[in-house]
């Protein structure tokens, strides 16, 4: 019926129930009708859907429209990872900038049965990703925008030392504390050892022996705060003298969002000429000197903020600001929300990263946490940033944020029992 029906509904009525039939006659009929340039948009669309209800390596790798990383689970206990789509091929370039059809180094597209990454029950028992490299080393992409490994090391850590439930999942998704944060201070020592040999600048090492303590948990408190001015300084310290102004600025924006770039790249060699301050032609800095300016600069910024309002959450605090607001000042009432206090940064597993040119607020943050448990799928918890309504003056509108910000959730009703069990109002809509 799929294939030969003579209306365009009954074929979309034949696809959808072909999702519950994972054999391959059914996931290479649906692969068809995707892949029919000719056929109306809605049955397409019905084949896409059941061939995403299929479980098959077959049935993924025909969603070639489509590039997605597909994480798998069931409820026998297998897990794995496959992406999906097609993908542009490159030679000589790595694809940063447009290839024109027909000009050499543009290939037949990537993609197919087994051509992209996939995974299947994986040796140590878990798949972790956060916008890291899939691959190690070259492989079939058209990106080197990568993040940095921070947070997938912390996540990779954590699951290999402990047993993976339902609570220590919501633990792993608020953890705090920041490998970046400790790749970034581990010439702490030496350069307080060398300010004091050299006389260095007392409210310099003042800041940097405040940091020496530190466990390197982006809590609320005042000392991530202060690494985090302490950090901003050092890259404007490394890298602004040798830099255009505005090559700098764009450079900063990109590296210093947890790119493995920049800073992070030059840590472990003192003496990497990134150090050295040019306008100083008499002498050549090291990492050491270096650390001594960037935390002068850092403490007179600390010293700028408000007496007793020097927490990191509040001075990371989040804005919920709505488009509509833009309107005027009463629309800004209306629909915006905030600032409301947030911990963690750019790279830590909870991540609320800040722009790195516009101050410490708050810039990108989890706009939805779920912990899934396989198999009793109504004992799932989540969290909303802000609220389920778009209604401002719905009591949903903002209701879950409080939640959310504590590191707390709410369960998830799946089947119909649990849903009709939680439903507190219904919606009926009618043609």
């Amino acid at each position: 019926q799929l294939a030969s029906a003579g209306s365009a509904r009954s074929r979309m009525l034949a696809a959808a129930p072909l999702g519950r039939m994972d054999d391959p006659p059914t996931t290479k009929a649906l692969a068809a009708t995707l892949a029919n340039d000719a056929e109306f948009w809605g049955v397409r669309a019905e084949a896409a859907g059941a061939l995403g209800a299929l479980h098959s390596d077959e049935a993924f790798d025909a969603l070639s429209a489509i590039s997605l990383n597909t994480l798998y689970a069931d409820i026998d206990g297998n897990i794995g990872y496959l992406m999906t789509g097609q993908l542009p091929a490159r030679s000589g370039s790595d694809g940063a900038s447009p290839v024109a059809p027909g000009a050499a180094g543009r290939g037949a597209p990537i993609g197919g049965p087994g051509a992209l990454p996939r995974l299947f029950n994986p040796a140590r028992g878990f798949l972790a990703t956060t916008n890291n490299p899939v691959l190690r080393g070259d492989g079939p992409f058209l990106t080197r925008d990568w993040l940095g490994a921070h947070r997938a090391v912390r996540i990779t850590q954590a699951l290999a030392a402990a047993k993976v439930d339902v609570n220590a999942t919501t633990t792993l998704q608020l953890d705090r504390e920041s490998g970046a944060a400790r790749d970034v201070l581990q010439g702490l020592d030496s350069a307080l050892a060398h300010a004091k040999q050299t006389g260095g600048d007392a409210r310099g090492m003042a800041l940097l022996e405040r940091l020496r303590g530190w466990n390197f948990v982006v809590d609320g408190g005042e000392v991530p705060a202060v690494f985090e001015a302490f950090e901003d300084r050092l890259w404007r310290r490394t890298f602004a003298d040798e830099l255009p102004a505005d090559l700098f600025r764009r450079y900063y924006q990109w590296a210093g969002a947890e790119r493995p770039a920049g800073l992070y790249s030059i840590l472990d060699d003192a003496n990497a000429r990134w150090w050295d301050d040019i306008g100083t032609v008499e002498r050549r800095e090291s990492r050491d000197d270096t650390f001594l300016l960037a935390a002068t600069d850092a403490a007179g910024d600390v010293e700028q903020w408000s007496s007793g309002r020097r927490g990191w959450d509040e001075i990371h605090a989040a804005r919920f600001a709505h488009p509509l607001a833009e309107g005027g000042p009463v629309l800004g009432w209306l629909f915006n929300r905030g600032p409301v206090p947030v911990t963690g940064d750019g790279t830590t597993v909870m991540r609320i990263s800040h722009k790195r040119l516009n101050g410490f607020g708050a810039w990108e943050y989890p706009s939805w946490r779920q912990v899934l448990d396989v198999g009793s799928w109504d004992e799932s918890k989540v969290a909303l940033t802000a609220g389920q309504s778009g209604h401002p003056m719905s009591p949903h509108y903002f209701d879950q944020n409080e939640l959310w910000r504590q590191g707390q959730y709410r369960s998830l009703a799946y089947s119909r029992g649990a849903v009709n069990g939680a439903a507190t109002s219904r919606q009926l809509l009618t043609p």
